[in-house]
């Protein structure tokens, strides 16, 4: 009977430090996270050429607790930049409150001025889409449908896969993934062994539906 209740005592013990191993390794990972910022803001400012931006949360005491790399790559999509930026899912659990910063090119009579913008609070996109395909293992992207009309309805994307780079989701190598998305109706594209597939997803309200998944089958 002790033999038991020692083997039993084990297998929990065994259970509990791996489901803990995974949940920290969760945590120090990263999440693909797209959002648009507003190209407008009420500040003449914004009309400056763009060139970078700068990220940085804010924990739930008001404090900086995370900064993103430079931001150098985006997209100009009417009155916002589509902007896709890889946080770690521990500062999320904090946090959604992000401080952006701008660096913007202002024309002068001998040149360009570099010109600093504290553009002010941004909030994170808040659902989450699992993105799954079968078999699983394919490379995913998100596009708004906007970007993808104008820049890849017309594209080959075999002989110019280059251009998807922005747009990939890093969140881990291939399906099942997920990442987090605002209510931008997005292209998801799929890519496995040369073949492209994709699919449109109009995504539903947060508070109706805060978790979304979409699947292809190869």
């Amino acid at each position: 009977m002790h033999m038991k209740k020692l083997i039993t005592i084990l297998i929990l013990l065994v259970t509990s430090i791996v489901t803990q191993a995974q949940i920290d390794s969760r945590n120090d990972s990263i999440i693909t996270t797209y959002l648009h910022i507003n190209a407008d803001n009420g500040n003449s400012k914004w009309t400056y050429n763009i060139i970078q931006f700068t990220l940085t949360n804010i924990d739930s005491l008001g404090k900086p607790n995370w900064e993103s790399k430079k931001i150098t790559e985006f997209e100009k999509e009417d009155d916002y930049y589509f902007v896709k930026v890889n946080i770690p899912i521990s500062v999320l659990r904090n946090s959604r409150d992000v401080w952006c910063e701008a660096i913007g090119l202002s024309k002068t009579s001998i040149g360009f001025d570099t010109i600093i913008m504290d553009y002010g609070g941004v909030k994170l996109s808040k659902i989450e889409l699992f993105i799954n395909s079968k078999p699983e293992g394919a490379e995913t992207y998100l596009i708004s449908k906007r970007i993808w009309e104008k820049q890849f309805s017309n594209v080959n994307l075999v002989k110019d896969d280059a251009r998807l780079r922005n747009f990939k989701v890093n969140t881990k190598p291939g399906t099942n993934t997920s990442a987090f998305i605002d209510e931008t109706v997005f292209v998801v594209l799929f890519e496995m062994n040369g073949v492209y597939k994709h699919l449109i997803h109009k995504p539903r309200p947060f508070n109706v539906e805060p978790q979304q998944t979409v699947w292809i089958k190869f």
